[in-house]
């Protein structure tokens, strides 16, 4: 109110005054109504104004109007402007003006001098002040006193409606600091001053200072409770990092039907939401951090998170992975604050199963609220947060299995329940665990995987990775795992995603839908449509015989075994008529043996349960297969499990064929009898695998049929399905099978099999198939299938004669080994050095036997060690006697077409084939692909530190096949060089070095007494033969004609390839003898032998003429004319060209290495040590200059006019070999 306080009693009666009061009244109300109607301007309401009396009415109306017309900011936005009516206004002064950023008003101050402070306080906090002032002076000339003071206080932070009642307004006198007096009092809303209070101690200890002050800088974090409660919470501010205010509301709506007001989230959060698990934001579940931590509590989970020091210690959800992210992005600490303010902006995900490309494309959004918007809409729809996570197909699992959590996304119910979900239709979790150790895993299968470099990882039955990255090894620059980018992209290319698929085929029969693979389609599609998971393949019918075959004689009068391990029939009845045959084998079996029957339709399951009991008193289990995979995948896919519980089996099936009649009845007949006949013909069999090293046994080929088993159409599937379990299946060998598919088997047998995890989808559809199917793939892969999981298989028979066959009563006797890859471990260092791969042996009988491993027998590709080696072989062999054999062995270099085999010798395809042949050259390049026939008495010679190697490993693998008693056995080394020097300081210089260190199992040769010096101070020099070489019969000289008669010639023996012949330092040499002394040299010939090569590389390219390797004859010509010869060799090797040109009259240079000096073995020839290009050309020139009546001579008794001790060489090697045999 205005005016003076001492006021005429008769002054409220006045007729005038009320008049104008009323006028007043009228005015202000127009002026409201007007404000209210544009809702532009706020007016304020005055309950009285006192006009002191005074005649100038009109005047100190206008006055009055002016001073309370509101004064406020245009363009201030609409909903940020609240009208506040002042109720109960001071005597001294008045608010006209008053919303939620602050308030205007006037009092009268009653002095000219202005000393107070408008003051506005809402609890303890100040939310404002003004300094107050005259507004007119011409206010206090019409009769208003002697001061009118406004102010205008703008509030530091708004205050929401709600609270402006309890905002107190009072004058602080300037000069004491003390009230003057109050302009408004907090009113009396004892419940909102209540409320307002106990917001403030409620947030008070969740609201995060540093945060919040950071995003309101104007106030200090003393006040930040009473900001956030009087505005930020009306806001939808967050009260920290983690609260985030309009996600609870919408997650207490989507999930637990609960509507919260957004202002009262972080009190119903406290008060409420906490204890039921709702979450705070989407990466923090209170559940979930109260069951993984014991030390916080579900009812104030958050609060203690926020005051944990080490954050990055506590997980908050299965949303976000501290430790994954951590070492994903290089975060130290506070791994959620940092995806929240950072990671996110990024593209960072929280775990490896967010693509956040994926879920922006799946809710159809990309901004920072992309988690917050997942949760939600997970409550509603099902949403796929990674292309490997498939929501849909999580879901039905999860209905399936009941495992149902109301609060839980789908990505989650896959986290927590990983184990028992598979997270996509490819993403097999007990394939997966197949190759890899639960144990290893600490997080989900599909994390393990998506993280995992190993390789030869298996997501599904159809999915591999090791053939997917083969065919497309851009899957590695492409940064994700293999299944990851088949489903991507992969699945629209040419790809292989198993051995035993065909994808491109499989691609041609299905439609994918939108999203949707082609594997994924063919596995919804593949029964109902009978889908060929594969082409048709060529026909193979040539099939290579195996010889010296053995088979297991079973006795049907021996006597029971007692077997105690489990044993099961496993029959596959398609015919039910034959029930009773199949019956008959099963009381045949042990009386606790347990029968396993398979059939296709619920009528035939039905009459099998009715009638097989009637038959017999066996354990029974009867299982209904599709009709897909003939009797095979009913066995190894539908009872699986059963193999794997039994010890012992034995598979058949009523075995019918429309195509052969009679024939086949009569097979099934003779099987049933040879497998089950009796009591006594199935202890047989049990006794043989009881032997460790057997793994199935089955008896010979029905004699009808045997001539038609081939490979068919079934080779190149049965490669995939072998090289699948890890074997290689090679052309040269023998097809040998449990034909029928009927056999006994101990269950490790099949294991390599069944680790494939197959299912039917492998499998084709029945259509009347006579071949070419994976059912006849399998069954022509049985015996493979035993070998590979290391175990040897027996053919048997209950006659007392079997064609083509040796019968025995001793099943290791009968043991056969086809596969040699099932045999020979993988060795990494093999594929580093593939020519030391070894070969795998197998057991063969036949007389004594000399192989020479070499690799090539072809003297017109090979070096010139190559025909030394077959001099010495050929030689050692006539001197060990006529009662044994020999064979060349060729390891690295297969014949020609053009290959002429040694003397007598005839090459033959196979090592089968050369046990039936004395004296034979067999190419063994392909170390697995066929076993090297290995006798008791077989001796080796190599020459080649690659071959010794291999040879050593022979000599091992006889000493294990057949013992070392009465024989020794021993290796022919014939050493041509020190090869270590090809590979200085290296792994191959050790494999070398380590070749010259089985003393007690090498026969030394040296090759001429110049390398046997060499190694004299070497272990493998005691007991040593040294061969003192001839030249070469066909460069024998005749006449030899004088230095001067010759031509101006220069030969020069150069070998890019072999660094130890120096071209680069014969290339220097002719050089410098050019431009040192060109009128010498202008008219010489410079001629390059030994190899072919571009001479362009060469600096003195254009002075030299490059022959190469020549005829012998072209060689001998050369020789016989020219005047000088260059040959090096750094290496302790005797070097035969400078030997060879010496013999026929040149005077050679040649280089010494150690204590090898050429010029000690013939005095034509002159050496030198230093290298150097300027003295070795001065030196040759030197040579050139010599007398032409010089005379050269041979220095040593081996080599020139074909003297030699080969003769000697062939006995000793002989005798040595006798001594190591006559200990028997």
């Amino acid at each position: 109110m205005l005016g003076d306080s001492d006021k005429s009693e008769n002054s409220e009666n006045s007729p005038e005054k009320a008049s104008v009061e009323l006028l007043v009244k009228q005015k202000i109300s127009r002026r409201n109504k007007k404000s209210t109607a544009n809702n532009k301007k706020l007016v304020s309401k005055f309950t009285a104004v006192d006009l002191n009396n005074d005649d100038q009415f009109p005047e100190k109306l206008n006055i009055l109007e002016k001073i309370a017309e509101p004064n406020f900011d245009e363009n201030l936005p609409l909903d940020s402007v609240n009208v506040y009516s002042v109720k109960a206004l001071e005597p001294n002064g008045c608010i006209d003006r008053f919303y939620n950023h602050g308030c205007t008003g006037w009092y009268y101050s009653g002095d000219n001098s202005v000393y107070n402070t408008i003051v506005a306080k809402l609890g303890n906090v100040l939310i404002g002040s003004s300094q107050t002032a005259i507004f007119r002076e011409d206010v206090r000339i019409a009769g208003f006193g002697t001061g009118l003071a406004g102010f205008k206080i703008d509030f530091r932070f708004p205050v929401h409606e709600k609270f402006l009642d309890i905002i107190e307004i009072y004058a602080v006198d300037d000069r004491t600091g003390k009230m003057v007096f109050h302009l408004k009092s907090a009113a009396d809303f004892s419940q909102v001053q209540s409320d307002f209070e106990n917001h403030i101690k409620k947030v008070d200890g969740i609201i995060d200072y540093d945060y919040y002050s950071e995003q309101y800088p104007e106030i200090d974090e003393s006040e930040c409770a009473v900001h956030y409660t009087c505005f930020g919470r009306f806001e939808g501010q967050k009260p920290n990092q983690i609260f985030e205010p309009d996600f609870y509301v919408k997650f207490s709506e989507a999930y637990y039907r609960r509507e919260v007001a957004l202002e009262e989230a972080l009190v119903d959060y406290l008060d409420v939401g906490q204890r039921l698990g709702a979450r705070p934001h989407p990466l923090f579940d209170p559940d979930f951090v109260s069951e993984n931590n014991e030390n916080i509590s579900i009812d104030a989970a958050l609060q203690e998170y926020l005051l944990h020091p080490e954050k990055d210690q506590i997980s908050t959800s299965r949303l976000i992975w501290n430790k994954w992210y951590a070492k994903r992005y290089d975060v130290k600490k506070d791994i959620l604050s940092h995806f929240i303010n950072t990671g996110i902006l990024k593209g960072f995900s929280p775990n490896p199963h967010f693509d956040l490309n994926k879920l922006a494309s799946s809710i159809g959004s990309n901004n920072q609220n992309l988690m917050s918007e997942y949760v939600i809409k997970e409550s509603k729809e099902n949403i796929s947060t990674h292309i490997l996570i498939d929501a849909e197909y999580i879901n039905s699992q999860i209905e399936d299995k009941n495992l149902r959590n109301n609060i839980l996304t789908t990505l989650e119910h896959y986290i927590k329940f990983h184990n028992e979900i598979n997270p996509h239709i490819l993403f097999d979790n007990a394939v997966y665990l197949t190759c890899r150790d639960a144990s290893d895993i600490s997080e989900t299968l599909l994390s393990d995987y998506l993280d995992q470099p190993a390789p030869g990882l298996r997501t599904h039955s159809l999915f591999w990775d090791e053939p997917y990255v083969a065919w497309r090894p851009d899957v590695a620059a492409a940064n994700c795992a293999p299944l990851e980018h088949y489903v991507r992209s992969g699945n629209r290319e040419q790809v292989i995603t198993h051995p035993l698929l065909d994808h491109s085929a499989i691609a041609k029969h299905v439609t994918p839908a939108l999203g949707e693979t082609v594997l994924e389609a063919y596995l919804k599609k593949f029964l109902s449509e009978n889908i060929s998971p594969y082409h048709d393949s060529p026909i193979d019918s040539n099939v290579i015989k195996r010889i010296n075959k053995c088979a297991l004689k079973i006795d049907a009068g021996q006597d029971l075994i007692k077997i105690d391990d489990q044993v099961g029939l496993f029959a596959h009845v398609f015919y039910t008529d034959l029930l009773a045959d199949i019956a008959q084998v099963a009381n045949n079996m042990p009386a606790h043996a347990k029968v396993f029957i398979s059939t296709n339709t619920k009528a035939k399951y039905k009459e099998i349960v009715h009638e097989f009991p009637r038959l017999s008193d066996r354990a029974l289990e009867v299982r209904i297969s599709e009709n897909r995979g003939r009797d095979i995948a009913p066995f190894l896919i539908g009872f699986a499990d059963r193999i794997r519980e039994v010890r012992y089996g034995l598979h058949i099936h009523t075995k019918k064929s429309p195509h052969y009649g009679k024939v086949f009845e009569k097979w099934r007949k003779y099987l049933f009898h040879e497998l089950a006949g009796s009591r006594e013909i199935v202890s047989g069999h049990i006794r043989a695998l009881m032997s460790p090293e057997i793994g199935m046994s089955a008896p010979v080929d029905f004699a009808p049929l045997e001539p038609l088993l081939n490979w068919g159409g079934n080779r190149e599937r049965a490669g995939n399905l072998i090289s699948a379990m890890g074997g290689r299946l090679s052309e040269k060998m023998p097809l040998e099978l449990p034909s029928g598919s009927m056999f006994w088997f101990d269950s490790a047998a099949l294991a390599p099999l069944l680790d494939l995890n197959m299912s039917l989808a492998h499998f084709d559809p029945e259509a009347g198939q006579v071949d070419g199917t994976l059912a006849h793939v399998i069954e022509r892969s049985f015996f493979h299938i035993c070998e590979l999981s290391g175990h040897s298989f027996v053919r048997t028979t209950t006659a007392n004669y079997a064609e083509g066959y040796a019968l025995t009563s001793s099943a290791m006797d009968a043991a056969s080994r086809r596969l040699p890859s099932a045999w020979r471990r993988h060795n990494v260092l093999h594929d580093y050095h593939p020519e030391a791969r070894n070969f795998v042996a197998c057991k063969t009988a036949g007389a004594p036997r000399l192989n020479l491993l070499i690799p090539t027998a072809d003297t017109s590709v090979g070096y010139a060690g190559v025909s030394e080696a077959i001099r010495l072989f050929v030689g050692a062999l006539s001197a060990l006697g006529e009662g044994w054999s020999g064979r060349i062995i060729m390891t690295d270099v297969p014949p020609s077409n053009m290959f002429i085999p040694p003397n007598g010798f005839r090459l033959v395809e196979s090592f089968e084939e050369s046990e039936a042949t004395k004296y034979s050259v067999v190419n063994g390049c392909d170390k697995l692909g066929e076993f090297l026939t290995l006798r008791q008495k077989d001796f080796f010679v190599a020459s080649a530190w690659w071959n010794a190697s291999q040879a050593f490993d022979l000599i091992n693998q006889a000493n294990k096949i057949f013992g070392t008693d009465g024989i020794h056995r021993k290796l022919v080394y014939l050493v041509q060089d020190d090869e270590r020097g090809f590979n200085a300081w290296s792994t191959k210089f050790k494999l070398c070095d380590d070749t010259y260190n089985h003393l007690d199992r090498t026969i030394a040769v040296f090759n001429t007494p110049i390398l046997a010096e060499h190694f004299a101070n070497h272990r493998i020099s005691d007991g040593s033969i040294v061969y003192k070489p001839p030249i070469n019969h066909d460069l024998m000289p005749s006449d030899i004609l004088p230095y001067a008669a010759r031509d101006k010639t220069v030969l020069l023996y150069a070998r890019p390839h072999a660094a130890r012949n120096s071209i680069d330092f014969l290339d220097a040499i002719v050089d410098e003898c050019y431009h040192s002394d060109y009128s010498y040299w202008k008219d010489w010939r410079w001629i390059a032998i030994g190899e072919d090569f571009d001479k362009s590389a060469l600096k003195s390219a254009r002075r030299i003429d490059v022959r190469g390797r020549m005829s012998l004859e072209d060689y001998k010509l050369l020789l016989a004319n020219a005047r000088l010869g260059i040959s090096l060799m750094i290496s302790p090797h005797p070097s035969y060209p400078p030997l060879e040109m010496a013999a026929h009259g040149m005077r050679v240079v040649a280089n010494s290495y150690e204590r090898r000096d050429p010029a000690a073995v013939h005095s034509g020839i002159t050496s030198f040590s230093e290298f150097d290009p300027v003295s070795v050309a001065r030196l040759l020139k030197s040579v050139a200059s010599q007398s032409d009546d010089l005379i050269t001579e041979p220095l040593v008794d081996w080599f020139f006019d074909g003297k030699t001790n080969v003769g000697d060489v062939f006995n000793n090697i002989a005798a040595s070999i006798h001594r190591c045999i006559e200990m028997d």
